[in-house]
């Protein structure tokens, strides 16, 4: 069965507030659940019920939560607050624990993160390097095993993910602008960062 064919087919499922059938179809979904009003899913069947109703059903939720931080990550401008703040929580950061780690106030996160005050590009640049930092640490993961075995395919993960990024040049060429969170089109069956994003 191709795409098209795929699109057209209407699958059934309860309504989980009024309890009468739902239909739904693949279409593109305003992902407002992480926290982002400018991600757009594409491709992804959504079910509709007459009470209005809608629910998306949204797979590998992990890996998409990683494409739209990967992406976020190649921003070439200033990052938003939300933009700022969804990394922060992608990799488990409290808003003290950043803080701390930046060397920032706590009370300056939360204005950054709320859109009080802008980010300069200086300090974009060092949340970036903190957040992508963070990032490497969860994937190579607490404990290590004493014989080294597993290490070496954690840390080859890791290098192709650093390269997929190509950070260092990204971080040269963000411009010192602000402009609205950028809008995303994922769509979340292609598990490749670099092309799940149009």
């Amino acid at each position: 069965m191709n795409l098209q064919e795929e699109t057209r087919l209407e699958v059934a499922l309860k309504c989980y507030e009024c309890h009468r059938s739902m239909v739904g179809r693949r279409e593109n979904y305003p992902y407002t659940e992480a926290g982002l009003k400018s991600v757009t899913l594409t491709n992804v069947l959504v079910f509709h019920c007459k009470c209005g109703a809608i629910v998306a059903e949204l797979p590998a939720m992990g890996q998409l939560h990683s494409l739209i931080a990967f992406n976020l990550l190649r921003k070439k401008t200033i990052l938003s607050g939300e933009e700022a703040r969804y990394l922060r929580k992608w990799v488990g950061y409290s808003a003290t624990e950043l803080a701390e780690t930046t060397g920032y106030s706590k009370s300056i996160i939360s204005r950054w993160e709320n859109e009080r005050k802008p980010i300069t590009k200086e300090s974009d640049r060092l949340l970036r390097l903190v957040i992508f930092s963070k990032m490497l640490e969860n994937a190579a993961g607490q404990t290590i095993s004493v014989d080294g075995k597993g290490l070496p395919n954690r840390m080859a993960e890791v290098g192709r993910l650093v390269e997929s990024l190509n950070l260092p040049q990204l971080l040269r060429e963000i411009e010192d602008r602000h402009e609205a969170s950028k809008p995303l089109r994922i769509d979340p069956s292609l598990t490749d960062p670099c092309i799940a994003v149009q």
